[in-house]
């Protein structure tokens, strides 16, 4: 499985190793970006695992690099989540609530 800030080794003519050189794991995402994104709407997304832990998206065809850790985006993505729960368990509170008032 390839790590983030994967390097692979360079060779010398005499096949001895001369260095490393950095090769992130990048893919491009099927769908392009909605209409809300201007000038970069319609492009797919190209998302590159840096060393250091960081995630890189960039419009493709573009320069501009919007990065974050690995760590902050779980953590984002986890907050998120038991934001929605939290939401949901007070709507059906609030049902509850409202069921009992009508009846």
């Amino acid at each position: 499985m390839r790590e983030f800030g994967h390097k692979v080794p360079l060779r010398g003519d005499n096949g001895e190793l001369t260095g490393l050189q950095e090769r992130p794991a990048v893919r491009v995402t099927r769908n392009g970006l909605s209409g809300g994104y201007g000038p970069d709407s319609g492009r797919k997304l190209v998302v590159s695992l840096m060393d250091g832990d960081l995630i890189v998206f960039r419009p493709k065809g573009t320069r501009q690099r919007k990065a974050v850790s690995a760590f902050d985006l779980y953590s984002y993505v986890h907050r998120v989540e038991v934001a929605a729960l939290a939401r949901a368990k007070r709507e059906a509170a609030k049902e509850r609530r409202a069921a009992r008032g009508r009846a």
